[in-house]
């Protein structure tokens, strides 16, 4: 098992270097296992170029130009690119500088919004900032979170959280009132 470093995809730019870690497996045969990644396979990927692989009605693969490879999820409009890697492992120490931006700094969308996601049978149930997101494999479904007790029960139903009312009051005062966006503290 190697830890291999991965530059995300974000609106047409790449983040940088060490920002996403995935596992790179061989047992019968080469792996991606990353199960961290937001809205992907939650399944291990074939590490074969160019082997499309269906996981519960989701297609991804992985592709590989020189050193560079990039894992990639079919969308209604075709390929999209996930994530760039390289198959150079890495130490788990190397990946703690941005570990830190991502967890600290008020340039990071960690900071900057709630997120809470799951995977579910059907797809995703994801709870970012004030939007209610449903996504299947067919479309996405969202919807505004309009109230701090509307809020309080996304959280106690779709995710299993349960919140005394009043951290649930001021999470969601931050979220439902957009003068109060900032770093989350």
């Amino acid at each position: 098992m190697s830890l291999l470093s991965a530059r995300v995809f974000n609106s047409g730019t790449l983040s940088p270097e060490f920002d996403h870690v995935l596992l790179w497996v061989e047992c019968d045969g080469p792996w991606i296992a990353d199960v961290g990644f937001g809205d992907s396979s939650l399944n291990p990927l074939r590490g074969e170029p160019g082997v499309d692989d269906d996981r519960d009605g989701e297609d991804f693969r992985v592709t590989a130009a020189g050193d560079a490879w990039t894992a990639e999820r079919r969308r209604a409009g075709g390929w999209e690119p996930q994530y760039v890697f390289t198959r150079t492992p890495h130490r788990l120490e190397e990946f703690g500088d941005r570990c830190l931006f991502q967890q600290t700094s008020p340039d990071s969308h960690f900071t900057r919004n709630t997120v809470c996601s799951r995977a579910i049978t059907a797809g995703r149930i994801t709870l970012s900032g004030n939007k209610l997101i449903l996504t299947f494999k067919d479309g996405r479904q969202e919807d505004e979170v309009g109230s701090a007790e509307e809020y309080r029960s996304i959280l106690a139903t779709m995710f299993g959280i349960r919140l005394a009312k009043r951290d649930a009051e001021c999470l969601s005062e931050r979220v439902l009132d957009p003068a109060r966006l900032g770093p989350l503290k």
